[in-house]
């Protein structure tokens, strides 16, 4: 796993004081009022452990999914460079009629346009793999023996508290994921479709 950069680090560290806070504030507010009973934590903590888990599984998905699109860029430029003839542009340039001079100079604007869309696309992708400012649960706090040695509902409570904020972030991290991995799916058909038209019509000078 890639190293957290200084801003992850910060989050992490936020994640941790607001968790201590939590567990702190509901240890207080039950011994302010030995009444208070969270009787249906035990109920609400395993789903809150369940979304968590799902969200970080999503979050794999679209790393994977990126990767699988990266390659596919990889794949459409290496497959279609080629295909170009590049000497059969030279002489239709300099020997052609004004027609397939027209038609070619067409052909290349749409080569170009494939290729500013096909490094957009790519870009996209890395920025979505790179984007891992997911944050984890503080294992340190909650195994610490000072809240341990609690009742068990407040602290199943505050544990809610703390997979709920951590669910939250993450589904925002992903929701922006999907959204990249949308567009960059979007402009590798548009990449796609360009170098198959440059390619047909060029075979067709």
């Amino acid at each position: 796993m890639n190293q957290n950069s200084p801003e992850t680090c910060n989050d992490l560290n936020n994640e941790s004081r607001q968790l201590k806070q939590n567990m702190d504030t509901s240890y207080s507010d039950k011994d302010s009022n030995s009444n208070v009973k969270f009787k249906a934590a035990y109920i609400c903590l395993p789903t809150m452990i369940d979304e968590y888990t799902k969200e970080r599984e999503r979050g794999s998905i679209l790393d994977n999914k990126a990767l699988a699109l990266i390659t596919i860029l990889l794949a459409l430029i290496t497959v279609y460079l080629p295909l170009i003839p590049f000497s059969k542009i030279k002489k239709i340039y300099n020997t052609g009629k004004n027609s397939e001079i027209t038609l070619l100079v067409t052909l290349l604007f749409c080569f170009i346009a494939a290729i500013i869309v096909t490094i957009i696309s790519f870009c996209i992708l890395i920025v979505i793999y790179r984007l891992k400012t997911y944050h984890r649960v503080d294992l340190q706090i909650i195994t610490n023996k000072k809240y341990l040695l609690k009742n068990d509902d407040i602290y199943q409570q505050a544990l809610c508290e703390h997979y709920k904020e951590l669910t939250l972030h993450n589904s925002s991290v992903n929701d922006k994921k999907a959204k990249k991995l949308n567009l960059a799916f979007i402009l590798t058909i548009i990449s796609f479709i360009l170098l198959l038209i440059t390619c047909i019509g060029l075979k067709l000078l």
